[in-house]
């Protein structure tokens, strides 16, 4: 299965009227790989197919059923398999800051902040969940009334919770945490500058804290070190590279910030658990 090389694709979705929601069902010979991303979360259910699941930085097989909710900005594609039939899904792609804000006057939608934040890595709702979750994205599909439609869609808000039921896909570092002013200029300066070698002199400059205590202060906000951190950003970085491009395994490597093939290699086998050249080959489809 050849994925062809694309960049990724900001996707403008038009809501219906004045209404925070749309649905859309789709029936396909088969799902083209499209990298793309929104501002709106999304509800995605397969109903029929199999392929490969591209979200982020993170790619698996898919089958009929597979379900998923995607936070804002995250890109992500299904990618059908050659020969593997007929292919269908629903999706539904809402505004969640129109819902944040309706959780100012109703307190019910209080808690939907956390499983936004849990979100954006992109959640796969599996098991019973999952079967009952696809159960109400049909039923919303099928209701003409929008009032049904936004109850149905806050049934399996609630159903979610904080996310804390569904499983994670892309890698933390894909994203940035809940910051305080701080945090945010230090997790900034990472993003920016992530390519280039960073110490931990600098690194405690950036967060306001002393060069001793810096290890610690990070590891409390991201519950890893920060060495840990710059690594899995490269990594997350190079997966977008060696999916949307043809540079060279080196070349993706050095790009990213690491010094040599041997470093990428093995850093890239510590986070992913196969080689770059081998998470390109599962990434077509080969």
């Amino acid at each position: 299965m050849q994925v062809p090389k694309r960049s990724t694709v900001h996707e403008l979705i038009s809501m219906p009227g004045a209404g925070i929601l749309t649905c859309g069902h789709w029936q396909t010979r088969a799902f083209s790989f499209v990298w793309h991303q929104h501002p709106q979360l999304e509800l995605t259910l397969i109903v029929k197919g199999q392929g490969r699941r591209h979200v982020a930085d993170h790619v698996a097989d898919f089958q009929a059923l597979d379900t998923c909710l995607l936070g804002p900005g995250v890109p992500h594609t299904w990618h059908s398999q050659p020969g593997s039939g007929p292919s269908e899904s629903v999706c539904i792609q809402f505004d969640a800051d129109a819902l944040l804000r309706a959780g100012a006057h109703l307190p019910e939608l209080s808690g939907l902040g956390r499983l936004i934040a849990q979100s954006r890595r992109g959640l796969q709702i599996e098991g019973a969940l999952g079967r009952e979750v696809a159960d109400i994205i049909l039923a919303l599909d099928a209701e003409t009334s929008a009032l049904a439609r936004l109850a149905q869609l806050l049934r399996i808000l609630s159903l979610l919770k904080d996310g804390s039921q569904c499983r994670a896909l892309s890698s933390e570092a894909f994203i940035c945490p809940e910051q305080d002013p701080a945090l945010a200029r230090l997790t900034r300066f990472v993003q920016e500058h992530r390519h280039q070698p960073l110490s931990q002199r600098r690194m405690a400059e950036v967060a306001g804290v002393s060069v001793a205590g810096f290890s610690r202060y990070f590891k409390s906000k991201f519950k890893r070190t920060w060495r840990s951190y710059l690594v899995e950003l490269r990594i997350a970085d190079a997966c977008r590279k060696l999916a949307e491009s043809e540079a060279t395994v080196m070349a993706v490597g050095l790009s990213c910030g690491f010094g040599n093939l041997s470093n990428f290699n093995r850093r890239f086998r510590q986070v992913k658990g196969v080689v770059p050249s081998a998470w390109r080959r599962a990434a077509r489809g080969g």
